[in-house]
């Protein structure tokens, strides 16, 4: 079923995207030069918290998916709000991202190329993913 293979697709790249937000969190953390301690526990917990986010929502399109429940009116609420909440984050990443210039951010010279590559390319990731979960809904 192509809706299957939409719905698929999206929620493989999201865990990825929050896979790798995850994954990168302390290092992204530890790249910044001049950053108190209150502020990296801050910074700690909202790119963990992006991650699972990220996450939950490819595992539950992902179950939805494998148990054959598309076609079920919560699942395709579930599928709907997934969309919403993944074009806000997109719309709230793009704002940050679009009013941020990397060179103003106190990183270590070798973190400044992989934080700019993160905060550029999810958005993309999102925007991708929730298009490819409204497809696989409508279709």
């Amino acid at each position: 079923m192509v809706s299957d293979s939409l719905l698929s697709l999206g929620a493989i790249l999201i865990i990825s995207c929050g896979s790798i937000h995850i994954l990168l969190t302390k290092l992204v953390i530890n790249g910044f030069t001049n950053m108190s301690e209150g502020n990296k526990k801050v910074t700690f917990m909202e790119w963990i918290v992006e991650g699972l986010t990220l996450n939950f929502i490819g595992i539950l399109v992902l179950i939805i998916t494998f148990l054959g429940l598309t076609e079920d009116v919560v699942s395709k609420v579930v599928l709907g709000a997934s969309f919403v909440l993944l074009l806000i984050m997109t719309i709230l990443s793009l704002m940050t991202v679009l009013n941020l210039r990397i060179d103003d951010l106190t990183l270590k010279p070798n973190m400044k190329r992989i934080t700019a590559i993160h905060l550029k390319g999810c958005p993309i990731i999102k925007f991708t993913s929730g298009i490819l979960f409204l497809l696989g809904n409508l279709l």
